[in-house]
């Protein structure tokens, strides 16, 4: 991998973090390179709500766009995200509602 992308599983803002103790999310692979896809994997969030997904960098900028998507009922979303080309260094998916 020439420019690896970091996906922790740290969400750095949720309005929804004091209400949903339980819910988590997850990067999967959690090094990409720009261009590959890492599917991100949400639980434990009330089933129903919409969750907003942006990855960003270290620096707090974001990396593409956000990626909205609409819990199951089973409590959770599974969402790929493609890192566009041309972003390297460190990436972690922000969540919020």
């Amino acid at each position: 991998m020439s420019n690896p992308v970091t996906a922790s599983t740290t969400p750095v803002h949720s309005k929804m973090v004091d209400t949903v103790a339980d819910a988590t999310i997850t990067a999967d692979p959690t090094v990409v390179e720009a261009g590959d896809e890492v599917m991100i994997t949400g639980t434990g969030f009330p089933a129903g709500v919409d969750v907003t997904v942006q990855l960003q960098d270290t620096e707090g900028n974001d990396i593409g766009g956000p990626v909205t998507v609409t819990v199951d009922a089973d409590c959770g979303f599974n969402t790929p995200i493609t890192v566009p080309e041309g972003n390297t260094g460190c990436g972690r998916p922000l969540w919020s509602r």
